[in-house]
């Protein structure tokens, strides 16, 4: 009998034991602080995500898979979809450069990489610096190597993603004719930042014609 008793003792108590461990799970499900509640992508407004981590750069042109490399930004990657190359964290001053048409451009690769976190101010020199940021090129820029057509530059594989670029008289991201799977997302651009001066006609983003692609 005494057996028994502790028998029916320890199954009321297991019961107990279920029914805590139960309730303990659900309020973890419910749980503000589980991994899957309130999880949001984006949780940063368009622009930068991390200003603390930038540091100063002078003006990125990367003509081929050979530019590529520490001296013109890259973080790391290796170029391919699963490990694009990163050009992240930097802050060009395009008062610095005034004869700079570009401050990033990537023209002459298909290789896939990363423009992330980075910001352009100060575009503002009439005549010369026409974009902050630049994929491929124009026909009549034919003075380095292409791999498409003897007229069109198919650049392809870049993304732009939580940068911000301040412009008064340039693009803020230009994607020249012939590129494709070109990605912009997260991007800030503030066209005419005093609300004064600049040229009429400048847009955050201009595309070409007939690129490939480019959501």
């Amino acid at each position: 009998m005494r057996h028994e008793g502790l028998s029916q003792d320890f199954r009321k108590h297991s019961v107990l034991v279920l029914v805590l461990l139960l309730m303990a799970s659900a309020l973890v499900a419910l749980s503000p602080t589980a991994p899957w509640a309130g999880l949001s992508v984006d949780a940063h407004a368009a622009g930068l995500a991390n200003p603390a981590a930038l540091e100063p750069h002078a003006p990125i042109h990367i003509t081929g898979d050979d530019g590529f490399n520490t001296s013109n930004g890259v973080r790391g990657g290796t170029g391919t979809a699963a490990a694009p190359y990163l050009i992240s964290d930097w802050l060009v001053d395009a008062a610095l450069y005034p004869n700079s048409s570009a401050m990033i451009w990537l023209e002459n690769t298909d290789r896939h990489v990363v423009v992330q976190n980075c910001q352009v101010i100060h575009l503002d020199t009439v005549g010369e610096q026409f974009q902050a940021f630049y994929v491929g090129k124009y026909p009549g820029e034919n003075m380095t190597p292409i791999i498409g057509p003897p007229t069109i530059d198919l650049t392809s594989n870049v993304t732009f993603l939580d940068n911000d670029i301040e412009s008064r008289y340039g693009y803020g991201i230009q994607i020249a004719e012939g590129s494709s799977n070109i990605l912009a997302k997260g991007n800030h651009v503030a066209v005419h930042p005093d609300n004064v001066s600049g040229r009429d006609w400048i847009y955050g983003i201009n595309v070409a014609r007939s690129p490939g692609t480019i959501p």
